[in-house]
């Protein structure tokens, strides 16, 4: 907190202190991939854990751009310009939602909204389109989309496929984890994992998936 002696002005600001980034140890039973490929996608539907980082250009077609501040007034007017002056063209969203209480945030405290904790995460992330499932579905971390697309979007999200369980970060954790910011939510995304609080509900064939991260 700080503020102007003998005056009424004053401000405080929220500081996130983190442990020192160390080497977490991987539970033997969830597998970190980079792609559903064959090998993945059988151990995933034969019951594996798995934690699954999409390529930015593999789901470029169904993504979007991280973007931290929200989106300026008019979405639509100055995608016009933007594409007029030949200059790139603002993602257009407008924050995250998410529930605090979720256990995956057990290691890492959020609000249920945007805070500088999530800069370089959502900075380093390309929210998934997620149109395709169904209407009550919503992904545990929501990217708020601007009301001319309205796209369903998703940061990070769960799936049961077969008989396992699917945990997708569109944010490329491992790629920033020198950010301790970064590096804890991946360990409480493990720790989450690990635990049995990780039960999905929503279960999705093998044929869907691959409609949304293709």
């Amino acid at each position: 907190k700080i503020w102007l002696e003998g005056s009424l002005y004053a401000n405080t600001y929220p500081i996130w202190v983190y442990p020192k980034p160390n080497t977490e140890k991987m539970d033997q039973d969830i597998l970190v991939a980079k792609s559903l490929n064959g090998s993945v996608m059988t151990q995933l539907i034969n019951g594996k854990k798995v934690l699954f980082f999409p390529s930015n250009l593999d789901v470029k077609k169904n993504s979007v751009g991280g973007l931290f501040p929200p989106e300026f007034w008019n979405y639509g007017m100055f995608k016009g310009i933007s594409e007029w002056a030949k200059k790139p063209v603002s993602p257009g969203t407008l924050g995250i939602l998410t529930n605090p209480d979720h256990p995956i945030f057990n290691s890492f405290p959020t609000d249920s909204h945007t805070n500088w904790q999530w800069f370089s995460i959502v900075k380093a992330s390309n929210p998934l389109i997620l149109n395709q499932t169904q209407k009550e579905y919503r992904p545990i971390v929501q990217v708020v989309d601007n009301l001319e697309r309205n796209d369903k979007l998703g940061l990070i999200f769960e799936f049961k496929v077969g008989d396992g369980k699917l945990l997708v970060c569109m944010s490329q954790l491992d790629e920033i984890k020198d950010n301790p910011e970064a590096a804890q939510l991946y360990k409480s995304i493990l720790h989450y994992m690990d635990s049995e609080a990780f039960n999905p509900n929503y279960a999705i064939e093998q044929t869907e998936l691959n409609k949304l991260i293709n």
